[in-house]
């Protein structure tokens, strides 16, 4: 396994050196590295001296170019199949991790808080990749309490708006009070919530809980007896006459307090990308997706039990890259030695290192000519003409 450790300077120069050009799913574009700190040249200068003088760059005619070892993994980095992201939002002293896959192979990248530095890893085999999840980040996590049942339902916009604004007036309810609310204490009437008018406070909740910022130009007072009644029927809510209440299953997933962990996943491909936001509640695993569609968007809330294996969870996230190929460590640990090997033969030589420079660009050539596209929220294969998805039946584009 190689790893290298650089600052933005060091990344953008070796970047700008390499043969393969970035594309839009690279993790360094969803960074913006590039972007951020062209400006400044000193920080640049100083790693392209660094840099000749470690023979990570080396000279092509009258200029220079990235050596030979490296364009592999500059190849992983620029131009993958699929890259995700994974980032700890309730933890602030932690960066973000992304792997970047071609092949077979994956690229790690972790950024520090403030990307002030990067970690590379390479080369992962997609067992290593899955070890690397289940270990990292969810071996810690603890559940108590009775488990979640796996459960699956569409949520509108209405739905997400009345159910904040309800705990809002919980909250306000806790705040005022020394002990635990009782059960009669949890009723707040119909009329109340229809004259809630703290949007700025609603907006916040309801970022902070599905972590998609652009729901922001969609929050308004909401039409609160169409989703009290759209609650009711899927079972978070409880009514009684003039007054609702919340149930014990809309307590495990919405209440803060049953919150320990929350992570937010990124696919992104070369026609777009996805974020869902993965709840770590007390009794199991919440999924919250946003689904794109005319109008205000939908959102997608899958509730897994604790003992859901990682990979199973992460396939719901990111449908694409985790669709197989993932197996256990001792996968991992049959398969690395030999695909380590095969992957330091293949860059070692730069004959092959242009032939695989000339083999990708002729992939992107039959990509231009592919009469397929990808579904906009689970990645199936589609004909470019299909306005629907055959697997999961969202509207296409």
């Amino acid at each position: 396994m190689i790893l290298l450790q650089l600052n933005p300077y060091e990344v953008t120069t070796l970047s700008s050196f390499s043969k393969i050009k970035i594309e839009t799913n690279s993790p360094l574009a969803s960074h913006h590295i590039i972007e951020s700190i062209d400006f400044n040249r000193e920080g640049h200068q100083k790693a392209y001296e660094t840099f000749l003088e470690n023979k990570f760059l080396v000279p092509l005619g009258e200029d220079y170019t990235l050596a030979d070892e490296l364009e592999p993994a500059f190849m992983l980095l620029h131009r993958p199949e699929v890259s995700i992201s994974i980032k700890r939002v309730r933890e602030v002293n932690v960066g973000e991790v992304n792997f970047s896959f071609h092949s077979g192979f994956a690229m790690q990248m972790m950024s520090d808080i403030g990307a002030r530095r990067y970690t590379f890893n390479y080369p992962h085999v997609l067992p290593s990749v899955g070890a690397w999840i289940r270990k990292e980040v969810f071996e810690h996590l603890k559940f108590e309490g009775q488990a979640l049942a796996a459960y699956e339902v569409e949520l509108s916009m209405e739905d997400m708006m009345t159910i904040f604004i309800y705990m809002s007036f919980i909250k306000m309810r806790v705040e005022n009070k020394d002990d635990r609310l009782t059960a009669e204490e949890c009723f707040i009437s119909k009329e109340a919530l229809k004259y809630f008018d703290r949007l700025d406070e609603l907006e916040s909740m309801m970022v902070a809980y599905i972590g998609d910022e652009s729901l922001s130009s969609y929050i308004k007072s909401p039409a609160i007896d169409v989703g009290i009644h759209s609650l009711v029927q899927k079972g978070f809510l409880i009514e009684r006459e003039d007054e609702v209440t919340i149930s014990e299953f809309g307590k495990a997933i919405f209440n803060p307090a049953n919150l320990s962990e929350c992570y937010l996943v990124g696919e992104h491909l070369p026609m777009g990308h996805h974020l869902t936001t993965i709840n770590v509640v007390s009794a199991g695993f919440v999924l919250l997706r946003t689904i794109a569609q005319e109008g205000p968007p939908s959102i997608q809330l899958t509730v897994l039990p604790p003992n859901t294996d990682a990979i199973e969870v992460m396939k719901i996230a990111c449908p694409v890259a985790f669709m197989d190929g993932f197996g256990d460590e001792e996968a991992y640990r049959l398969k690395m030695e030999e695909s380590e090997k095969m992957f330091m033969d293949k860059i070692q030589s730069p004959i092959d290192n242009q032939v695989l420079v000339e083999e990708m660009d002729k992939i992107d050539e039959q990509d231009a000519g592919t009469t397929n596209k990808f579904c906009v929220q689970c990645g199936n294969p589609l004909p470019l003409e299909a306005m629907f998805c055959s697997n999961c039946g969202a509207k296409q584009p």
